[in-house]
């Protein structure tokens, strides 16, 4: 007995093509996955089902982004070539400078206003937080702004002398040459806790908006010497942001192991400091910052 053998054969139809044993995937559309364009472009990406293209938008005057008006810009400030008004750099006034991506911001001059974005600008600037008055500035761009307020008052030590700390002794004429704030701060919270250097310990735990605890120092001589010789350009600062001028305030400069230097601002001396009274007084502590 023979037994006989059928096989099925599907046809079907794929746009024009008749095959065999096959059924039909449908081919995704260009346009509806956003390849759209029919020409090629910088950036472009092909579809893999045809010849569209997906080209990125091409914002107009993306190379110019810069208006050149408002506060730090002058007038008709500019440079080069212009698209629908605006350029590709800008002049700015007297106490500002241009800084590329960001354009024209105030210079960290003393007596500016630090922000907490770490600008600076001689005015209150809206919708910016004053952190600090520029103090004192260096040959390379930087230096150091003093905090707004005090952390208020306290010995600079409780210990009896400062024999541990003969590594930060200095006479009054290296004193006033001593801007190292923070490598004397940390120097001096490493020997002792916040009780034995309790001035050195809040400045170094003060923070603000924009900043954190170890952030800030407590002023090393040369920083009030600073002080004293730009006075009335701090104490403007400090008047543009609604605060008083100060007087005593505790340096991280020890002379000796009995004596600390402090400011006298409102005293006549070279310097603008003394260390007469030893570290066992309450005087103020205004950390600064440096950038």
């Amino acid at each position: 007995m023979k037994t006989l053998l059928y096989t099925t054969t599907a046809f079907v139809l794929c746009g024009n093509i008749v095959q065999a044993n096959a059924a039909c995937i449908a081919t995704p559309s260009c346009d509806a996955l956003g390849y759209t364009s029919s020409t090629s472009c910088t950036n472009g990406i092909k579809c893999p089902f045809g010849n569209k293209w997906f080209c990125p938008k091409e914002e107009k005057c993306v190379d110019f982004p810069y208006v050149c008006a408002g506060q730090g810009y002058a007038d008709g400030g500019g440079i080069g070539e212009t698209c629908e008004g605006k350029y590709a750099k800008c002049t700015c006034e007297d106490g500002f400078e241009w800084i590329e991506g960001k354009g024209c911001i105030g210079k960290c001059i003393i007596g500016s206003i630090l922000f907490s974005d770490k600008t600076c600008s001689m005015y209150m600037r809206a919708g910016k937080t004053p952190i600090g008055i520029v103090v004192y500035t260096n040959s390379t761009g930087g230096g150091q702004a003093i905090a707004t307020q005090a952390v208020g008052e306290d010995y600079w030590s409780h210990e009896s002398t400062l024999s541990s700390l003969d590594f930060l002794y200095k006479d009054e004429y290296e004193a006033s040459q001593d801007f190292a704030s923070c490598e004397n701060t940390n120097k001096i919270i490493t020997i002792g806790d916040d009780f034995n250097y309790p001035a050195a310990w809040a400045a170094h735990e003060y923070s603000t908006e924009g900043t954190n605890a170890g952030d800030w120092c407590l002023p090393a001589a040369g920083i009030l010497v600073s002080i004293k010789r730009n006075k009335t350009a701090i104490d403007q600062g400090l008047k543009n942001i609604g605060k008083d001028s100060f007087n005593q305030i505790w340096s991280s400069t020890p002379v000796n192991r009995h004596g600390v230097y402090y400011s006298e601002f409102e005293k006549y001396t070279e310097y603008g400091i003394s260390s007469y009274d030893g570290f066992r007084r309450d005087k103020s502590i205004y950390p600064v910052i440096e950038f």
